[in-house]
């Protein structure tokens, strides 16, 4: 009983006729890319027969190969297939049937799935970089390594131009010239590849171009300058495409040498490019013609300014004094006039002075005036406003003014003896008014001609040193009070 069922299994199982494999097939491929395999068959009987091959790629199944072939029982048989090309993009596979003369299927394999692709295989480098605007770039690249280009366009695109040829091999080379002007930073070099079956391909590298100082201009507020103006200047540094790039200035405003004098630096410094750079001056800067001169690598530009006359003093109060300096770049040549109010007077002191630059004068103002407060200012001629610091303030004189001032204590004691004589004397004078009362009963006795002219002589000897006195004692320097 157990082996009637045996034989009825075996008699179920599917009979394979002929060991059938497909060799040398890629893993990928590229439309109308050529696809060649092998079909080796190992039948287990004798006969003739029918091979087809049919390609299927997603739902697309096409029967490119069907040939009669003559099979013997245990030999092995290898079929070279033609090559069929790739007609449509995505998962494929091809199957290889054994068919019997009439049409039966006797046997057949299915091959291992391949990739079919419109994306072309290319790569491509540059030489470098890093590069210097009019530099070349070499470009050097691939397509499809493994494949054969029949026909096939290559266009190559940077900084807004390209470049096209025709693709005859798999390998492909060019030169790129960079323009002088180009922009600093960064451009992309982008390769685009296609052939006659639609397949393509595109890749992009980047370069990085260095900006090179191209030119550079000065902007400046103005060209003439007092000593009290402030020089604002922008130095613009630009690259080869014109556009402004970051770096450092070296700025330099000096007097150029001459057979007599040496070169005179006022500033020598760096500043940033493209920033605004403030430069002050020294208020005693000789008035004169500078050149400023801005440097950047190899290159320079040098423009002209002017430092103007800046005539101009300074007074200050310093312990009843008043102190003149010139703080101006040239000789101050003029009248100083000092105003003082206090109370109701009011004084002018005027002083004539001849200063040179840095060079100051006192003026003792406490001499003229009596001890007190008082406002000051400046009172200016001519066009002095514009010359003379204003100065406005309160001084206070409290020094010793006779220790300070001897004339004024030798004018006090001539009044105090002018005074006392003029008591003594107004008092002598009622003295004798009153003899001459007395007199007027009881005559004086004159003895002589002689007496008497004696005491006319002394009261005419008396009266003329209080003249004297008075005379000698008048004031020399004399300062009008301004009610």
């Amino acid at each position: 009983m157990k082996l009637v069922w045996v034989l009825l299994f075996i008699l179920v199982l599917p009979i394979s006729y002929a060991s059938v494999d497909i060799l040398d097939l890629s893993n990928s491929y590229n439309l109308g890319e050529s696809i060649s395999v092998n079909v080796d068959i190992m039948p287990r009987e004798s006969g003739d027969f029918l091979v087809k091959l049919i390609l299927k790629c997603t739902d697309k199944e096409v029967l490119y190969y069907a040939a009669p072939v003559e099979l013997e029982e245990s030999k092995k048989t290898e079929i070279e297939a033609p090559a069929i090309k790739a007609f449509s993009d995505g998962l494929c596979n091809i199957k290889a049937n054994i068919e019997s003369i009439d049409g039966s299927n006797i046997d057949g394999t299915t091959s291992k799935e391949f990739d079919v692709s419109d994306n072309l295989d290319m790569s491509f480098s540059l030489d470098k970089l890093n590069v210097l605007p009019g530099e070349e770039v070499r470009l050097d690249g691939v397509v499809n390594k493994n494949g054969v280009i029949k026909a096939g366009k290559l266009t190559i695109r940077w900084n807004g131009k390209k470049a096209q040829m025709d693709l005859t091999k798999n390998s492909f080379e060019y030169d790129i010239k960079l323009d002088e002007n180009i922009k600093s930073g960064e451009h992309k070099i982008t390769v685009e590849v296609e052939d006659s079956y639609g397949n393509s391909n595109e890749d992009s590298k980047s370069i990085y171009v260095t900006a090179v100082p191209d030119s550079i201009n000065m902007i400046l507020n103005q060209d003439k300058f007092t000593p009290d103006e402030k020089m604002i200047l922008n130095v613009e540094l630009l690259d080869q495409a014109g556009d402004t790039m970051n770096g450092n200035v070296n700025v330099r405003l000096y007097k150029k040498k001459t057979l007599l004098k040496d070169e005179i630096i006022l500033f020598d410094t760096n500043i940033k490019a493209n920033e605004d750079s403030g430069f002050s001056f020294s208020y005693n800067t000789a008035p004169d013609d500078y050149f400023l001169l801005s440097k950047a690598g190899d290159l320079s530009l040098e423009a002209k300014i002017s430092i103007l006359p800046n005539p101009k003093v300074n007074v200050s109060i310093e312990d009843g004094f008043a102190v003149i300096k010139n703080t101006g770049n040239v000789i101050f040549k003029d009248k100083i006039t000092i105003k003082l109010e206090g109370g109701e007077a009011s004084y002018l002191v005027d002083k004539k002075v001849n200063l040179d630059v840095d060079e100051g004068a006192k003026i003792d103002i406490s001499k003229h005036i009596l001890d007190g407060d008082y406002d000051i200012s400046l009172v200016p001629n001519k066009d002095e406003d514009k010359i003379l610091d204003k100065i406005t303030g309160i001084i206070i004189l409290s020094t010793d003014v006779l220790m300070d001032n001897p004339w004024i204590a030798s004018l006090l004691m001539v009044l105090i003896v002018l005074s006392i004589i003029f008591y003594f004397f107004k008092k002598k004078t009622k003295v004798g008014e009153h003899q001459l009362k007395i007199n007027s009963v009881i005559k004086p006795k004159i003895n002589s001609h002689e007496d008497t002219q004696k005491i006319i002589n002394h009261n005419t000897s008396n009266q003329d040193g209080v003249n004297d006195k008075l005379e000698n004692n008048e004031q020399k320097d004399s300062i009008n009070p301004r009610e």
